[in-house]
């Protein structure tokens, strides 16, 4: 099997990109004329274009005049929704840049069979790193486990741990107590948990449990003047419940804290703007749209 035919799946081909500008993401100014040699999923040399030896079996791609980044990853998405196909969207990822995903909540047995697909080369999509069911205290329609008491929150946990997920994912509504508990046993696991700040619980309070990252700044305080306070609380109750509470107390010492735990903020602003502004305006075109699948075009129309 020859490296360089451009049938043979990337993830598996020896890969000479030349010529190319390189933003490398460290600050530096970008690089220009270099050579990336990629054997697979792995970098093996970044060098000028006139010194870097490129083997006789790689597939060359002219860069020149074009730029080159590491891949960008999403760290919210949802690939497995009820009523969309998922699969489908996967290439969509890779057409921009994004070549690594968070998957927050799905069908764990798709999203499973998705990556394996993928590590293959037979199917287009980004790394995906998945949760599985989330933690919920109340039914929903995407997979999950109903949780209400603290031994319901162990058994999720026990269960997630056997399935072989990567983290654990809370929601909203979990109970105070089961949020608690669960995030004991997912330590006690050595699993990750990720997710929402649930009602009753402060986003300090799961910071200190061990929470490693905040999902779409639910819980959070929002600095404001007393004015926009005023606008605020007479906003939709929807607004309201996405976009949390409004203060004029500085909130930095709430983010000094996290910063001192390592707790991550994922705020997904696109989809808080998106709730802001549905349904009174359409969605923008996208150059790239054709490879949204028509599951998703549907629901944009409906």
């Amino acid at each position: 099997m020859r490296r360089d035919d451009p049938l043979i799946p990337l993830a598996l081909q020896l890969l000479a990109i030349t010529h190319a500008t390189v933003i490398d993401m460290t600050g530096a100014p970008p690089r220009r004329d270099l050579t990336v040699l990629a054997d697979g999923a792995r970098i093996t040399a970044v060098g000028a274009s006139s010194k870097v030896g490129i083997p006789a079996n790689a597939r060359v791609i002219d860069a020149r005049g074009k730029y080159l980044i590491p891949g960008l990853w999403d760290m919210h998405v949802h690939t497995d929704v009820p009523g969309i196909d998922g699969r489908g969207f996967l290439g969509l990822y890779v057409a921009n840049g994004v070549t690594s995903v968070r998957d927050m909540g799905g069908d764990w047995a798709h999203i499973r069979a998705w990556r394996s697909e993928i590590v293959a080369g037979t199917l287009a999509g980004p790394r995906i790193v998945a949760s599985g069911p989330y933690l919920n205290g109340v039914p929903v329609s995407i997979p999950h486990f109903e949780v209400h008491t603290p031994a319901e929150g162990v058994r999720a946990v026990d269960s997630l741990a056997a399935m072989g997920v990567d983290f654990v994912k809370m929601h909203s509504r979990v109970p105070r107590a089961a949020v608690f508990a669960a995030l004991r046993e997912a330590k006690a696991k050595h699993l990750a948990v990720g997710g929402h700040v649930s009602l009753g619980v402060t986003v300090e309070e799961v910071s200190d449990s061990g929470q490693k990252s905040l999902e779409h700044l639910l819980g959070f305080i929002n600095t404001c003047t007393n004015a926009d306070s005023a606008r605020f609380a007479a906003a939709d109750a929807f607004i309201r419940t996405v976009f949390g509470a409004c203060t004029s107390r500085d909130q930095a010492d709430v983010y000094r804290h996290l910063a001192r735990n390592g707790t991550w903020v994922t705020p997904t602003l696109t989809a808080a703007w998106e709730f802001a502004i549905l349904p009174s305006t359409a969605l923008p075109a996208d150059s790239l749209a054709h490879y949204v699948p028509d599951s998703m075009r549907g629901f944009w129309r409906d």
